[in-house]
């Protein structure tokens, strides 16, 4: 009787450790389209000559330039969501590691002893000034991202991640080849969801 009490508990365990793991996503911003270009600069202007007034009254020009600029990219290539793909790039890397990982969208699960909630919370998406020489820009997205299992506390991923494109642009060059704009910032979306997906695949043993 203890034996099979025994063998019973040895592959539950087993069982357990078997199943894979639930992942629900969880959303708390979707981030923003942005440039930041003037922002970037390396200009102390303003500080030297009207202090911390002057570094203020700088700083609000500088983004009401930044802004300009990205009203102009719109225009040529419409509204930039820096969520969706990032997120569907990530579920479609982790798919291929079912065995140990699943998506799950469901609010109620039987398997929620095996769930981690994974919170993302993306700040921003779009162009950051690369090379101040040449005035250079290069796609990124900005995000947060925390993972932790259903009922604990304890945080199995707390970070901060910003993915840049290695490939740059004028400014000018991607007004005149508009359908580039989006195929930048795409890219960097995708790679942001593969980088988050590989964190955690490749932490699977601090994750069981």
């Amino acid at each position: 009787m203890k034996i099979f009490i025994l063998l019973s508990i040895l592959l539950a365990s087993s069982m357990a450790l078997s199943q894979p793991k639930e992942i629900k996503i969880k959303l708390t911003n979707k981030g923003d389209f942005d440039v930041f270009f003037h922002r970037s600069q390396s200009t102390t202007t303003g500080a030297i000559f009207g202090g911390l007034i002057g570094a203020g009254i700088e700083m609000g020009v500088d983004k009401s330039k930044d802004t300009e600029m990205e009203k102009t990219l719109i225009e040529h290539t419409g509204a930039i969501n820096c969520h969706e793909l990032l997120i569907e790039s990530f579920k479609i890397k982790l798919n291929k590691k079912e065995q140990l990982y699943q998506i799950s969208d469901e609010e109620n699960s039987e398997n929620y002893k095996h769930r981690m909630t994974l919170t993302l919370n993306i700040k921003d998406c779009g162009y950051k000034l690369a090379n101040q020489e040449s005035g250079e820009l290069a796609a990124f997205v900005s995000f947060k991202a925390k993972l932790k299992e259903h009922g604990s506390k304890k945080l199995l991923l707390d970070e901060s991640f910003m993915i840049k494109s290695k490939k740059h642009y004028l400014f000018s060059e991607l007004l005149e080849n508009s359908d580039s704009i989006k195929q930048h910032i795409d890219g960097v979306l995708e790679k942001a969801g593969k980088r988050l997906a590989n964190k955690i695949i490749y932490h699977k043993k601090e994750l069981k």
